[in-house]
Order: structure tokens, then sequence, then C-alpha cells
């Protein structure tokens, strides 16, 4: 799942890129659909950042409880 997760995060910030090229190189591409995509890629990056935080916590909690 999380493999798949990042995946998709990654396609985003691509589709995001690429979007914003065809904006600067003046091909039929609209700003509104430009700014979709990157705000998109943006929110899936953070929700991303923010699962690896909480399982990097989860870790570091399960690591200090003592047998």
């Amino acid at each position: 799942a999380l493999e798949e997760a990042i995946f998709q995060v990654n396609q985003s910030q691509s589709e995001a890129n690429d979007s914003v090229s065809r904006l600067l190189a003046g091909e039929n591409e609209e700003l509104h659909q430009v700014a979709l995509a990157t705000q998109r890629a943006e929110i899936e990056f953070e929700l991303l950042l923010q699962v690896r935080n909480k399982a990097v916590q989860a870790y570091q909690e399960i690591m200090r409880m003592q047998l």
C-alpha cells in the first residue's frame, strides 16, 4: 500500500510538472488546470509525509516499550 501511495504521489508531481511545462511553452493548457494539478500534487505529498511521520512515531513508541 505504501509503495502504491509513493508511486501515486510521484505520478501526480510528474503530471503537475508536465502541465507547468506545457503552460510555459505556450501550448493549449489552462491556467486553472495547472494550478489544480500543482495543488493536488502538493496535498498528496503532504499527506504522504504525515503518514510517514505517524509511522515513524509509532515505531519509536514501540521501541520505547519495555518488555
